[in-house]
């Protein structure tokens, strides 16, 4: 059978206690079988390695730290001599949330939005997190309001989509919303916390620069 790339993230093959076996990346997936190939192995490999039962572990940037439990069925070598691995999965046994994202204030920053119906205008960018964002504005918004946006990062733009979730009046003509993203991949998740990282280190720099001097 030959065997196409299907997924070359990072797998933690475990027991049921959560002691790491090795490592691997799922080649493809048939329904419940998952055919992985092995990483991380130990010297002395054999079938033996793997006991009847196990567990998958696999870090998504949206969902958090997600524990499939799985049956091992066989272990041979592919093509390249590479030591893969069938499982059974029998489902999702557990989901770790990550963490509250880390919020970066900002100031100063406009950013064009996207409604319906072609209707476009700037907001004022307060913070942004992986998850979400603040934003204020004069105009009048209803939660529920769902819209779009291009985030440009220095090496790429993602497009964004997101809902309000709350409102806060700041006086006449004045609102902050609350809002969250939608719809995003694991990969434009990814790309957001780690941009939203790096400018959590290049305030805290900026913060000890004015301090030291």
């Amino acid at each position: 059978m030959a065997f196409t790339t299907y997924n070359k993230k990072d797998y933690k093959i475990m027991t049921l206690d959560k002691k790491l076996i090795c490592s691997a990346y799922i080649m493809q997936k048939d329904g419940d079988e998952w055919h992985c190939v092995l990483t991380s192995l130990p010297k002395l490999v054999t079938e033996k390695i793997f006991p009847e039962e196990v567990l998958i572990m696999h870090s998504s940037e949206t969902k958090g730290l997600l524990y499939y439990q799985a049956f091992f069925k066989k272990c041979d070598k592919t093509e390249g001599k590479k030591l893969k691995a069938q499982f059974q999965i029998t489902g999702l046994l557990e989901q770790v949330q990550r963490r509250a994202d880390i919020k970066v204030k900002l100031t100063g920053v406009s950013l064009p939005i996207q409604l319906k119906k072609n209707r476009e205008f700037e907001v004022n960018l307060c913070n942004i997190s992986a998850g979400g964002m603040l934003i204020s504005t004069e105009h009048i918004l209803p939660i529920g309001q769902t819209f779009s946006f291009s985030y440009e990062l220095p090496t790429e733009v993602l497009e964004i989509n997101a809902e309000i979730l709350r409102i806060e009046p700041l006086g006449i003509n004045a609102f902050q919303y609350g809002c969250k993203f939608y719809d995003m991949t694991d990969e434009q998740m990814g790309t957001l916390r780690k941009h939203i990282y790096q400018l959590q280190l290049e305030h805290r720099n900026e913060y000890a620069d004015s301090y030291a001097s």
